[in-house]
């Protein structure tokens, strides 16, 4: 099976995973309580209107909620069928976007791989290569201890929540609290992370050359015949 493509089918990543009780779906919002990150909007406790909800991405690991602000926030993946329920309770978009960050973050997975495609893959969505090369470059021992000294050995994908973790004061895996970025530092890269997130293009459902279904796809090429499966539009 192409790699690519098996970057999708992990649903929970792992990490500090949002826990079933920190998130509530109430009538006008959603309610999130003990959010870990500090630069979040909703960090302690917080509460997301619906209408501020850009839309929901389904196919991330974990899930995502996007906002209207550009702020990406993660909801466990055992809450995925209530998401989709409260997604068209809502009518908010449910839509897959390339995962540029699971693409910046593939050499620090426990396998080897072609990082060409990777580079072309986060070219193609307008994040420059060079900067991508210095995160790649400042996350290195980060993302080893959280990945490989932390027991995970993960070979299939490592997203934005990994990343967070990693470098995070006090973050759910001791290996790393070395490589902790201090507050200014750590709010520094969570917003830039967040815009970096945001490049991801959005993939069609079907590949426009052969029609295989690609619906959840993160790469933004058919796994079947190759083809981009990105619109031209955002």
């Amino acid at each position: 099976m192409n790699r690519l493509w098996l970057k999708m089918v992990s649903l929970f990543g792992h990490g500090r995973r949002m826990k079933t009780e920190n998130v509530a779906f109430k009538e006008s919002g959603i309610a999130f309580s003990n959010y870990p990150y500090p630069p979040a909007s909703v960090y302690p406790s917080g509460f997301v209107t619906y209408d501020s909800v850009r839309e929901i991405l389904l196919s991330q690991a974990p899930p995502e909620i996007r906002t209207h602000g550009g702020e990406v926030l993660f909801v466990s993946a055992v809450l995925k069928e209530d998401l989709i329920a409260t997604a068209k309770k809502k009518q908010i978009p449910m839509t897959s976007r390339v995962d540029v960050w699971s693409f910046i973050l593939e050499p620090f997975l426990d396998t080897e791989s072609d990082d060409s495609i990777a580079l072309s893959i986060i070219k193609a969505n307008g994040v420059d290569v060079e900067e991508c090369l210095k995160i790649r470059d400042s996350l290195a021992s980060a993302m080893y201890a959280y990945n490989i000294l932390s027991g995970i050995w993960d070979w299939c994908h490592l997203g934005l929540a990994c990343a967070l973790d990693a470098l995070l004061a006090n973050g759910p895996f001791p290996k790393c609290h070395q490589y902790a970025l201090p507050p200014d530092e750590y709010r520094e890269f969570y917003l830039r992370s967040m815009q970096i997130a945001e490049c991801g293009k959005l993939v069609m459902d079907k590949c426009p050359r052969c029609g295989y279904d690609i619906s959840g796809n993160i790469a933004g090429r058919c796994p079947e015949c190759g083809s981009s499966a990105i619109h031209d539009f955002d």
